[in-house]
């Protein structure tokens, strides 16, 4: 999984999927492999295969068959864009009860290219001083980000060389 890992970070997509395909066969239950192939296509714009490793993911992480039902109709009725904003919606609904990293949402707001919300959440995220901010210079989901002041002032505030 490491190694799929540092092959996403690397763009090296292809690989990656081969990876983390051989772990699955492994086990078929390791959540986080689910989450990362969904990562992986969705940096190859390769919108349905990433919804339905993110939906495999989600189930294995016990989320229930209407939350599911909510992603996936989303998705069939207004693309990758409705899928983001259905996630949002409920992981908001979600911070409402338990504990959300502010990165997720900031994740998802990065991937509809909403830079302002983007950035509200890494924000929030930095407050809290996440260890997923140590990923912002190497993470592919941050590219829409990169070219803005924002994005540069944050990794200086974490610590990420420049």
């Amino acid at each position: 999984m490491v190694f799929a890992a540092m092959l996403y970070m690397q763009r090296k997509y292809d690989e990656a999927i081969g990876q983390l395909q051989k772990t699955l066969e492994l086990d078929p239950g390791f959540q986080p492999a689910y989450h990362l192939l969904a990562a992986v296509y969705e940096e190859k714009g390769q919108f349905p295969q990433a919804v339905e490793q993110s939906l495999r993911g989600l189930k294995l992480a016990r989320y229930s068959a209407t939350t599911l039902g909510e992603l996936r109709d989303a998705f069939q009725t207004g693309g990758i864009q409705a899928f983001w904003r259905k996630d949002i919606e409920l992981l908001e609904q979600q911070a409402r009860h338990s504990y959300v990293s502010p990165v997720l949402i900031a994740m998802d707001y990065s991937s509809l290219h909403e830079k302002d919300r983007a950035f509200e959440w890494l924000e929030k995220a930095y407050q809290e001083h996440s260890g997923w901010l140590l990923e912002l210079e190497i993470d592919p989901i941050w590219d829409p980000l990169r070219s803005d002041p924002r994005f540069q002032d944050l990794m200086h505030r974490v610590g990420i060389p420049q």
